[in-house]
């Protein structure tokens, strides 16, 4: 009698000496090929009890069982095939798989590693190695791996893909460019090459080209709330602000949490000249950010195109309160306080004039210059904040308001006869908040599809010897 290391061997084309074990294996193995997978369970099942030395059995077992999503007896399955059968790279690539399945690339390296060595053409195995190692931050290593695959396989659009994100991170933007136009060009609805080469454009400044390829990922998947959101951020820089409302109010509509595509909602509607819908915009982001000081001098801004001058002055204290460094706050502020100001002032010299008591209006003119004192002053230091930062360009628009509006309608307002005919002044525009940084690009998650290459079950060969059957290898998906 043959010792049990000797039943695993081919005998007369069986893959056991048991003639039981034999004929309940191929049983399972036609079941196997016309996808019965309970008809085939069953009959590997009994193979392995007149022989448990039969390691093919244990590898379709494991297929089976990973069809069905039972990865921990794939798994054990597997791990048994390999035992008995240390050369078959099929079984330790699909262990590989079973453990990407349950979320553990750590465990998936070294079965994929394997695989690689026992079968080094076999371009998934290759890819499937370069997504472990890309997942577990091995980038350099995943790098390698991914071109090889690619060496044996040019036409994976996702390894292109793949390593388009790795050379982008390391600071090949061009090639990187290169690889997702592969990808593209392999698939030409493949959203997220399209979505990160509209990033690295819109980090060059190249917003023709942004647009393009951000508005095509927006386009193929329009439910994509950051491919929605960084169109609009593009169409902010070349000053479309109704098409930026637009993508920001698709953002909002598929991702009502994204505080800051309210705030940039926001700023394309004072753009577009829309302060009461900014205003509305604005107060939802600053429900999401109460400590963000750039909310509430955006804020501000709204509340000052709208002419509501005391309800600006709040909101720019409140940006001030949070970053008391905040020149523009500054400068807008002392903007809101004069025209508060002068409104104020204005209204009640109209009925001062009907007022012949000296000690009223010596107090009227008292107030009034104290609340004009306060616009110079804070527009006096917002002066001294900008002349610190080296912005003599604001430096020289802050004095210029000074000397020929603010302090001479502070003059003129002490007249009660000439205040009601002194016209409201023309004041300068709010220094304007700059959109957000395009966001970093990241790893592509671990479920994202398709994590394997796409695969079909084969026929799995009568008899055939193990090195010649890696075409059984199950389908990934």
């Amino acid at each position: 009698m043959l010792a049990p290391s000797a039943t695993k061997q081919l005998i007369d084309g069986l893959y056991s000496e048991n003639l039981e074990a034999a004929s309940a294996f191929q049983q399972g193995v036609r079941a196997y090929h016309n996808l019965e997978l309970a008809k085939s369970e069953t009959f590997l099942l009994q193979a392995l009890q007149s022989d448990p030395f039969i390691g093919m059995a244990y590898y379709l077992l494991g297929n089976v069982y990973l069809q069905e999503n039972r990865l921990d007896d794939a798994i054990s399955r597997y791990q048994e095939a390999v035992t008995l059968e240390p050369m078959l790279g099929v079984a330790y690539y699909n262990l590989g798989i079973a453990f990407y399945r349950q979320g553990q690339p750590q465990a998936a390296l070294d079965p994929f590693e394997r695989a690689v060595l026992l079968e080094p053409t076999f371009a998934p195995a290759h890819y499937n190695l370069a997504l472990m190692l890309d997942s577990l931050g091995s980038y350099e290593a995943a790098s390698q791996a991914y071109r090889q695959s690619l060496l044996l396989d040019d036409q994976n659009a996702r390894a292109f893909y793949n390593l388009g994100l790795i050379v982008n991170r390391q600071g090949s933007a061009d090639e990187a460019l290169g690889l997702f136009e592969q990808a593209i060009a392999l698939e030409p609805e493949f959203a997220d090459a399209y979505y990160h080469q509209g990033l690295i454009y819109a980090r060059r400044n190249q917003w023709e080209e942004a647009l393009n390829a951000l508005g095509n990922a927006a386009a193929l998947e329009p439910e994509n709330a950051l491919a929605q959101y960084n169109l609009g951020l593009v169409y902010l820089e070349l000053d479309n602000y109704k098409a930026a409302a637009n993508r920001f109010e698709r953002t909002v509509a598929l991702d009502p949490t994204n505080a800051n595509a309210y705030r940039q909602l926001g700023v394309a509607q004072i753009e577009s000249g829309r302060p009461e819908e900014a205003i509305a915009a604005l107060q939802t982001a600053g429900e999401l950010l109460p400590h963000d000081a750039q909310m509430y001098y955006n804020l501000g801004i709204a509340y000052q195109d709208a002419e509501r001058y005391e309800e600006a002055i709040a909101q720019y204290n409140r940006a001030i309160d949070r970053d008391p460094s905040f020149t523009d706050a500054y400068f807008n502020l002392g903007v809101s306080l004069f025209e508060a100001a002068y409104l104020q002032t204005r209204t009640e010299a109209e009925s001062m004039r009907r007022v012949a008591d000296g000690e009223a209006i010596a107090s009227f003119s008292t107030q009034a210059r104290n609340r004009y004192q306060e616009a110079v002053d804070t527009l006096q230091y917002a002066l001294e904040l900008y002349s610190t930062a080296e912005n003599f360009e604001r430096v020289g628009e802050i004095r210029e308001y000074l000397e020929l509006t603010v302090i001479p309608t502070m003059n003129a307002g002490m007249e009660i006869e000439a205040a009601p005919s002194i016209d409201i002044p023309v004041t300068p525009p709010p220094a304007r908040p700059d959109p957000d940084p395009f966001p970093i690009p990241e790893p592509m998650p671990l479920d994202s599809p398709p994590a394997e290459p796409e695969r079909t079950i084969p026929a799995f060969p009568e008899a055939a010897p193990a090195s010649s059957i890696f075409d059984g290898a199950l389908p990934p998906r």
